[in-house]
């Protein structure tokens, strides 16, 4: 995430200022539960999607990985209502949580210091009638759902493919939101209304293989994606508000993936 250290710097404040820098370095960070008892978590640029259950006697939430990749990961319940929740985790719950990549891009090396966290979390009025609408939904996150075996050629450009079209979703999301945030995913990706850009993959690399079986596939990956951006040339649309080249952008891209 972006802005670490002035977030550590603004939540050693008290009032009005803290509270606003940290829903602005959380932003797009959720836990959605599901009354079908399944449930996403985006927390820390990780995705995890599973079972939910609770336990109402011991005031236990249990998340159960989908994809067999975490052990079970227990929060106490302090107090939930319909509007809010308020949940537990100690440190050794939490690193399940946590990818392995560099904790200094997520901000979560300043909390290792703790030994217990507590997540105030409030209802989110978002609706979205279809999975596909949905940026939090399993469907538009397999692209970082980490593969369990080696992925063929064409695997990995359609895992690159899904990467772009989910940037592009949360881009159309955003102008209904009024807001834009890619600190709570990965991506090489750097974005403007003139055209697209990527991070060094020095820079990106840590992030970036968490999303692929292997460090060989995720480099293939990333060249997929360079590719694309070495192809493909933008002229902004005056006439259109930012986000709306911003899709204009991710669509070259898409259209030039593989070429």
């Amino acid at each position: 995430m972006p802005g670490v250290r002035g977030f550590i710097d603004s939540i050693s404040s008290t009032g009005q200022e803290a509270k606003d820098a940290m829903e602005e370095f959380f932003r797009g960070n959720e836990l959605i539960l599901r009354k079908d008892n399944t449930f996403d978590i985006a927390v820390f640029k990780h995705y995890v999607h599973g079972i939910w259950k609770y336990d109402e006697t011991n005031k236990r939430l249990t998340l159960t990985d989908d994809a067999g990749l975490l052990q079970p990961i227990v929060w106490n319940v302090e107090n939930f209502n319909n509007l809010a929740l308020q949940i537990q985790i100690d440190a050794n719950n939490l690193q399940k949580l946590i990818p392995s990549f560099q904790y200094s891009t997520t901000g979560y090396s300043y909390l290792l210091k703790n030994n217990v966290f507590t997540f105030f979390l409030s209802r989110n009025g978002d609706i979205y009638w279809q999975d596909k609408n949905d940026p939090y939904s399993k469907v538009n996150n397999l692209w970082r759902i980490k593969p369990n075996a080696p992925e063929t050629d064409a695997q990995i450009l359609e895992r690159v493919n899904r990467h772009l079209k989910f940037c592009k979703l949360v881009i159309k999301d955003a102008m209904d939101k009024g807001y834009l945030s890619f600190n709570w995913f990965v991506t090489p990706l750097i974005i403007n209304v003139h055209g697209a850009g990527l991070r060094g993959y020095d820079d990106a690399r840590q992030e970036w293989e968490s999303n692929f079986y292997d460090s060989t596939q995720a480099e293939k990956g990333y060249k997929l994606l360079r590719q694309s951006v070495l192809n493909s040339h933008y002229k902004p649309d005056e006439t259109k508000l930012n986000f709306e080249n911003y899709v204009g952008v991710i669509d070259g891209l898409i259209e030039n993936l593989g070429k």
